[in-house]
């Protein structure tokens, strides 16, 4: 009876080996084709490199649908303030679409982010790096009022919509916060 206990967690232990494996193969690829596809329009590898950061920061998603935690909003008023409009929506859509995409959390905001990440590279094009932490704050209350009146408007507001809201203002706030000084530092050597 103890033989048969070890060999069954034995082959589970191996089949989530293999699942973690077959996943990591995945997102590898996954990061590579985006990578290529970005630089193939021009996008600087620090910009690439940040789009990385920015899906990868989504995968607590998967397993916490709820958690606002990522950096695709801090990524996007970045890159436009640094590198322009284009490359900010660039950083902004493909950082979300495809980390929510991989995240399995594809519903009706993907059309408000959509929307969204535009305004926000725009308007954060149109100030220079050195007002980082103003303008993304500004632009971090901006968006989620936008998504707590579209949330009503097509009727999905509730209790997750609610957490997200309050885990997102935290987390970017904190890193508003803390990473602003550095990366208005960082952005002479990325231009």
């Amino acid at each position: 009876m103890f033989k048969e206990i070890f060999m069954n967690r034995l082959s589970v232990f191996a089949e989530a080996n293999r699942s973690l494996i077959k996943m990591s193969l995945i997102w590898g690829a996954l990061l590579i084709l985006t990578s290529a596809f970005l630089y193939s329009y021009g996008i600087t590898p620090v910009a690439i490199l940040f789009v990385i950061i920015a899906i990868l920061s989504m995968t607590g998603m998967r397993y916490v649908p709820w958690l606002g935690i990522e950096l695709c909003f801090f990524f996007t008023v970045y890159c436009s303030m640094v590198f322009g409009i284009i490359p900010g929506i660039i950083v902004g859509k493909v950082s979300n679409i495809v980390g929510v995409t991989l995240a399995g959390e594809v519903d009706q905001n993907i059309f408000y982010d959509f929307a969204a990440f535009f305004v926000v590279a725009v308007i954060a094009a149109a100030f220079p790096v050195q007002q980082l932490r103003i303008v993304a704050f500004a632009l971090l209350a901006l968006y989620h009022l936008g998504y707590v009146a579209f949330n009503k408007l097509v009727g999905a507001w509730d209790s997750q919509n609610l957490l997200y809201v309050i885990t997102n203002i935290a987390f970017n706030a904190f890193v508003i916060f803390f990473l602003s000084d550095e990366m208005i530092a960082l952005a002479s050597v990325f231009r």
